[in-house]
């Protein structure tokens, strides 16, 4: 029989930012590459053409940028944790995402996991900080979509977890 070692708060907070991290530079080189396709100075005046000149520009350049990140994290954490139950930052840090009831995971248990995201933000980010001090380590978001992080490698009963557990 194994027993779950779920994953502590820093390890899943390290994994969860350098997870966004890949995320935001996905997001910012598929943003270059698209203007770049259009024409630099096709964007640009399409920007300025708008109205609002350079400050009207930057906040639709940023307001592009947060929609896509939007989007390509909705389908980078949905496709890794419905694909395999682990992002790449998961993989680093030796986690992965099972549904508490032992079910295989599904690409909607992960989109609903997602979702949870933004519940677990508000206020405050509680949902988040929530896992430091729950038994089982979920936040809003695994509570919802009734998933537990644990540790990657599964140990038997009597065998010593490792020493480090954040």
């Amino acid at each position: 029989m194994t027993t779950r070692i779920y994953g502590g708060f820093y390890r899943r907070f390290f994994a969860f930012t350098l997870d966004n991290v890949i995320i935001y530079i996905l997001s910012f080189v598929v943003l270059l590459i698209g203007t770049s396709v259009l024409g630099a100075t096709s964007a640009h005046q399409a920007f300025r053409s708008a109205g609002g000149g350079l400050l009207a520009a930057a906040f639709r350049f940023a307001l592009l940028f947060n929609l896509l990140h939007l989007f390509m994290s909705m389908v980078y954490f949905t496709y890794f944790i419905g694909l395999i139950g682990k992002t790449p930052g998961k993989m680093i840090f030796g986690l992965r995402v099972i549904r508490d009831s032992g079910e295989s995971l599904t690409f909607g248990t992960a989109f609903l996991r997602w979702i949870g995201y933004f519940l677990s933000s508000l206020p405050l980010y509680l949902g988040f900080i929530w896992i430091a001090f729950d038994r089982k380590k979920q936040g809003f978001h695994d509570k919802l979509a009734q998933t537990v992080v644990i540790l990657d490698e599964t140990r038997k009963d009597g065998e010593t977890p490792p020493a480090f557990q954040p």
